[in-house]
């Protein structure tokens, strides 16, 4: 929120306009936008204390918007030692255009407690409490 949510803002908007920006000089020419951050959003695992839930409301309220006005394509997402992968999400829903989040930091990690997908049930393609961790692969054409 406030300060996070502005400098994330300004980040996504120099990603449309590179050769103005003050991006650093690799970023020139990206085509793919991902994000990480700790807290999940959509997650897969039944928060259990009031931070999380507000972690989740602020990230709904903040962040997600920005991910869809600026086509973030993957969002990583952790905390909750589990695995997930969403189906792309857009304004709350599943849309093909969307962003897909994965997660949630189960990298030789103990398992927090059951896999509970306490809402939204039909936005996660495939959730497990086993050990992951991720490889991502880009062509010529930015397909991921």
């Amino acid at each position: 929120e406030g300060e996070q949510a502005e400098w994330m803002q300004k980040i996504l908007s120099e990603f449309e306009n590179p050769t103005n920006s003050g991006l650093p000089s690799f970023f020139k020419g990206s085509k793919i936008k991902l994000a990480q951050y700790h807290g999940p959003i959509y997650t897969s695992i039944k928060q259990g204390s009031q931070h999380d839930e507000e972690v989740i409301e602020k990230g709904l309220k903040y962040f997600t918007p920005l991910f869809d006005k600026y086509n973030v394509k993957i969002a990583f997402e952790n905390h909750s030692h589990s695995f997930k992968r969403s189906k792309p999400i857009k304004n709350g829903i599943i849309d093909e255009e969307g962003t897909y989040y994965l997660g949630e930091g189960s990298w030789g990690v103990s398992k927090l407690g059951k896999v509970i997908i306490p809402k939204n049930t039909d936005l996660h393609e495939t959730t497990s409490q086993g050990f992951s961790i991720w490889g991502l692969k880009i062509d010529s054409t930015n397909t991921i």
